[in-house]
């Protein structure tokens, strides 16, 4: 559950991320949310709640108990755990898409 402050509802939290706003992987609601320590206040960053693997809009995009995360340069990296699968969020772009390992 988004909110402020004792409001907030994380799933089993995995991995965090900082670049001046905290970036949680809340696995089990299969989402990626954000922290803005000054304000308390916790948003959906991305993915949808529901399990999957879509790439496009952070309001589309579908993960799959999304794990590790990493930020550098607007981009913040995520580890897609089930989807076995590293993706990545363009903070300015508000997009996901999937890194191809060959």
């Amino acid at each position: 559950q988004d909110g402020v402050g004792d409001a907030v509802r994380l799933q089993h939290p995995m991995g965090l991320a900082f670049d001046g706003l905290l970036h949680i992987a809340d696995s089990y609601n299969h989402k990626l949310k954000r922290l803005d320590p000054s304000t308390r206040e916790v948003r959906t960053l991305a993915g949808t709640g529901e399990r999957g693997h879509e790439d496009g809009s952070v309001g589309v995009a579908r993960f799959a108990n999304p794990e590790g995360v990493a930020v550098r340069n607007n981009l913040l990296f995520v580890a897609d755990t089930d989807n076995h699968a590293l993706r990545v969020v363009d903070l300015g772009r508000l997009t996901v898409h999937t890194i191809a390992i060959v």
